[in-house]
């Protein structure tokens, strides 16, 4: 179980990271912008 928990902060993490420099990166790409959120939105949809 404890294994499991780990595996999800480090998706968590790693999700979290992932989006943060998307966001940064594209931040003034607007659609890429909104695409990326929708995204970050799926995959947590997915883990939770």
């Amino acid at each position: 179980m404890d294994e499991i928990v780990q595996f999800q902060e480090n998706v968590w993490t790693g999700l979290s990271n992932v989006a943060a420099e998307m966001f940064h990166c594209s931040r003034h790409h607007a659609a890429l912008q909104h695409g990326t959120v929708i995204a970050y939105i799926d995959l947590i949809s997915a883990t939770a």
